[in-house]
């Protein structure tokens, strides 16, 4: 009866995470049919909707999954901003890499660890508040394929894993102008899998097209 308590509360936690996207992207589809006509640039001035490749930049920053004992380590990303669909509203996609361990049997040789890793991409939408013209905070959700595999110490009774779901995330964080081609990112992550991970990143970013 515990265990079956306990599947059904995992099992609700989950379905909060992902109705409280879904709810999100609700309010983005709002906000896209009321305002489809128009378009804030960086600059802040406004005309027809502008969909392209617009900037492009890397983040460096921290990965922590939240179950499965693994320790933090370092995560390295990349993106591609698409400009704006309406006032404040942004597309972007962006590619990933991490791997993070946890020591199963407390040795001190590396060969006891268990790894895992992912490399994953997919597509985000930004929603950017008009706070200061040069510093926007954001928040977003997305959707991204991530392709995991754990690898196992040697001996270790079942073989490596690997899979590659459609999963959701959420965005939050701030950009930071600091000229006329370069601006600073600081970002978070929460992606919703069944081993949840959350990121810690800063980044620059280059305005190709202004």
């Amino acid at each position: 009866l515990l265990n079956r308590l306990i599947w059904i509360f995992k099992r609700g936690v989950k379905m909060v995470k992902r109705l409280s996207v879904l709810l999100f992207f609700l309010f983005l589809s709002v906000e896209l049919i009321a305002q489809a006509d128009t378009v804030v640039y960086y600059g802040g001035s406004k005309g027809q909707m502008d969909v392209g490749l617009k900037s492009a930049g890397v983040k460096l920053g921290v990965v922590l999954p939240t179950g499965g004992d693994y320790d933090p380590n370092i995560k390295i990303a990349g993106f591609v901003d698409l400009g704006y669909l309406v006032p404040n509203l942004k597309p972007e996609l962006f590619f990933e890499y991490w791997k993070v361990k946890r020591d199963e049997y407390g040795w001190s040789s590396a060969d006891d660890d268990v790894k895992f890793s992912c490399i994953g991409g997919g597509a985000s939408l930004k929603y950017l508040f008009d706070f200061h013209p040069r510093l926007k905070p954001f928040v977003g959700a997305g959707l991204g394929f991530n392709h995991y595999k754990t690898d196992y110490p040697k001996d270790w009774p079942q073989a490596d894993e690997d899979e590659t779901p459609l999963e959701l995330h959420i965005d939050f964080g701030a950009n930071l102008v600091l000229g006329e081609k370069f601006y600073a990112i600081l970002s978070g992550k929460y992606n919703l899998s069944d081993i949840d991970n959350i990121d810690m990143m800063l980044g620059l970013g280059y305005n190709i097209v202004r």
